[in-house]
């Protein structure tokens, strides 16, 4: 998740990489907690903390290669560069 949101933040999407750490830090993780946690005791708060990336991931990924699509385009594709 550091990596994806650095990569946001360093392309110009800062708010994209909070809203995302805040996503990943406290909405999934208490919501999956509470979620979980009357279900299997403690061990639903050691599953809601190992479940809790891969929303926040699923978004980062979808960004890059979003970003990835836009920056191909700009450059041309996968045209061969001439010397």
């Amino acid at each position: 998740m550091y990596a994806l949101d650095s990569f946001a933040q360093a392309t110009g999407a800062p708010r994209l990489a909070a809203v995302n750490a805040l996503l990943d830090a406290v909405v999934v993780r208490v919501g999956l907690a509470a979620a979980l946690v009357p279900a299997l005791g403690y061990p639903g708060i050691l599953a809601a903390q190992s479940l809790s990336p891969v929303l926040p991931c699923i978004v980062g990924a979808a960004y890059l290669r979003r970003y990835s699509r836009k920056a191909g385009r700009d450059m041309g594709g996968d045209a061969p560069a001439t010397a």
